[in-house]
């Protein structure tokens, strides 16, 4: 029985090494991995909104968090699948620009779009009032790099790259002739060349892919709207991009009952749209004529030209890809299936034979699950959520995922003042002594 017992201890920790030693092990279950849960099978992932492509990678970009044992763990971060479904999920990189407690928070939900020509990542997130969208560089010091901020409204936006054209719809429809990258590009010296084409609009998606009928440069835009009694629809509208602020430019091309549009694209002159009910198309300008592809409930989208194939999150959790011709389709991920792969790795900033380790860190924790956060040469965590983890509360503040000093508070404990500290609710406050 001891000599079991033995064996079964070595078999264990030859598994621990070579999940450490090889970040190629694949698992199904967090178990796999041994020592749970500091050592964490990487398969299992909620999704959020929002799909990109990559040809020239072969990467199929998602957002979404890490689940473990039914909760999610870790920073919202970009991961990957195969576009050949050849693969497992692989992570890409986190958002570390988030601030998900206190003021100044800010919670990225969605990928918002993705540029393959320029591999550039906007994101969409909740901060403060408001929403932000902008683009995350995960190489910058900067990180976020904030260009809209849409209160009440869903922003629509057409990058083309091709001809390094930007078209939005926000309170207006505008083309800026550029990719915009900044809010200067947006709003000042940069935006002379941007032009209005019609006033008061807000859509959903737009695109200017559309060739034919009577325009030489045809915009075609969707929104989603609720009528008086609080039934959705969406709208399809078309119109002329040479023709600024002309009156009744644009007209109805088709109205949506009962259904909002989730993903928008125009291919060889036919509309691809995805919504609730599946994926259709339709025929331009005889709309009557339409197809449905699949009657998935379909989240997200992205249609890939070269390959005449979409690329489609459904509202179940699963990757998938359909080709617009043969209309043969394949799953590429599943997050809710026990069969899904993935690769064994310790908890965020754990390292050790069995991801207990946290060098020069501290420990966080949320859900059940563990972080190991890196400390500043001062011993306080470099990353921070609440007050309580920069220690000597309450003199230290967490403002942007930093630990700081209250106002006019320093020193290693933050606890000194030059004048007279006074209380108020619990909080210190440093008033100067004036001479």
């Amino acid at each position: 029985m001891k000599l079991l017992k033995i064996l079964l201890i070595i078999i264990n920790i030859n598994i621990l090494c070579k999940i450490v030693e090889s970040s190629s092990v694949t698992c199904s279950q967090s178990y796999e991995c041994g020592n749970v849960p500091f050592s964490i099978c990487k398969n299992k992932f909620d999704l959020f909104e929002g799909i990109g492509v990559d040809p020239e990678q072969g990467k199929v970009f998602i957002m979404g968090k890490f689940n473990a044992s039914g909760v999610q763990y870790g920073n919202v971060t970009i991961a990957s699948v195969p576009m050949n479904g050849v693969g497992i999920l692989k992570t890409e990189f986190t958002i570390k620009s988030d601030v998900t407690q206190g003021s100044a928070f800010r919670n990225t939900f969605q990928l918002f779009k993705y540029l393959p020509k320029s591999k550039t990542f906007l994101t969409q997130g909740g901060e403060r009032l408001s929403f932000v969208i902008g683009i995350y560089d995960e190489k910058s010091n900067i990180k976020l790099t904030p260009l809209w901020y849409p209160r009440g409204y869903k922003l629509g936006a057409y990058f083309d790259e091709v001809n390094q054209l930007t078209y939005t719809c926000d309170f207006d429809l505008k083309i800026f002739q550029k990719i915009v990258k900044t809010q200067d590009d947006l709003f000042g010296s940069n935006s002379s060349n941007s032009k209005i084409i019609q006033n008061s609009t807000q859509c959903f998606a737009l695109s200017s892919a559309y060739t034919g009928g009577n325009f030489n440069n045809t915009i075609i835009y969707v929104q989603n709207k609720v009528n008086d009694t609080g039934v959705k629809y969406s709208t399809f509208s078309m119109g002329s991009a040479d023709c600024v602020l002309c009156p009744r430019q644009f007209f109805n091309l088709y109205q949506l009952n009962n259904e909002w549009v989730t993903g928008f694209h125009i291919f060889k002159n036919k509309i691809y749209y995805s919504s609730k009910s599946g994926i259709t198309q339709m025929n331009v300008p005889g709309t009557d004529q339409r197809f449905l592809l699949t009657n998935e409930s379909v989240e997200s989208f992205e249609f890939v030209n070269n390959e005449k194939t979409i690329y489609y999150i459904t509202t179940n959790g699963k990757i998938k890809k359909i080709d617009v011709e043969n209309l043969v389709s394949s799953t590429l991920y599943d997050s809710y299936s026990d069969k899904s792969l993935g690769v064994c790795e310790c908890a965020p900033g754990f390292s050790g034979i069995y991801c207990n380790q946290c060098v020069n860190g501290t420990v966080q924790w949320e859900n059940g699950n563990p972080t190991c956060v890196k400390n500043t040469d001062n011993g306080r965590p470099s990353v921070c959520q609440a007050d309580w983890q920069c220690g000597n509360s309450p003199y230290f503040l967490c403002l942007n995922n930093e630990c700081l000093c209250r106002s006019e508070f320093f020193g290693d404990k933050c606890n000194q003042c030059q004048g007279r500290i006074s209380w108020e609710n619990g909080i210190p406050i440093c008033g100067f002594l004036h001479r």
